[in-house]
């Protein structure tokens, strides 16, 4: 059976909940993503978030909407600063700047080797990174989380650990899925699955998946 659009789904679950819609997107990139989410769940309250400078400089440069609250910032277990990888490089078929690989895990083998060895990781910087708990527990937000897309290369075992609470309150989650451990220390989907007892999968795309929480 062929998939749904992940695009479909959200114009869906965007009909279902017409009011006081909030959404989080985690890595958001240089916003192309950002762009699409917004423009489908609008009006919403809208937190993203984006730790890499060479990425969220050039957000910046094509804001999507003064109502997209950007966040400089990893998200994850824990609170405070840590270890960033970047990459920085021309992707070898479009020949255009990539830099969608940054991860806050360090890239294994493997991924260089099934890559081609054409990534190039050219710095390793500091970064602030805060649990999603703790970032939604200062804001005082306690409505639902309507959405959740969340793109954070090998880290997303790690972000849902950070993000107890909030997931609890939380309608549906979209997360990138690795194939193999590309990144060193990354939750594959078994794991990630045992760790969200309470969802139940929608749609399983071949690099991605949507849960929706049963207890809503």
């Amino acid at each position: 059976m062929k998939n749904i659009p992940i695009g479909q789904h959200m114009l869906r679950i965007a009909d279902e909940n017409p009011d006081n819609r909030t959404v989080i997107e985690i890595g958001t990139n240089v916003g192309s993503d950002t762009r699409r989410i917004y423009n489908i769940f609008k009006p919403c309250t809208y937190y993203a978030f984006e730790p890499d400078p060479n990425n969220y400089t050039r957000f910046e440069e094509n804001p999507v909407s003064d109502n997209v609250i950007l966040t400089k910032c990893a998200v994850g277990d824990k609170d405070g600063t840590t270890q960033f990888n970047q990459t920085d490089c021309i992707h070898p078929q479009s020949k255009a700047r990539f830099t969608g690989a940054s991860s806050i895990l360090n890239p294994s083998e493997l991924l260089n080797k099934k890559s081609g060895h054409w990534m190039k990781w050219t710095d390793k910087i500091t970064v602030p990174i805060c649990r999603l708990d703790t970032f939604m527990t200062e804001r005082g937000n306690t409505d639902p989380i309507t959405f959740i897309w969340c793109d954070a290369q090998g880290a997303e075992g790690y972000i849902i650990k950070g993000a107890t609470e909030t997931l609890k309150r939380t309608k549906y989650f979209y997360f990138e899925v690795l194939p193999d451990v590309f990144y060193e220390g990354c939750f594959l989907l078994d794991e990630m699955l045992k760790m969200l007892p309470s969802w139940e999968i929608v749609e399983q795309y071949s690099g991605d998946i949507l849960l929706k929480n049963r207890e809503f």
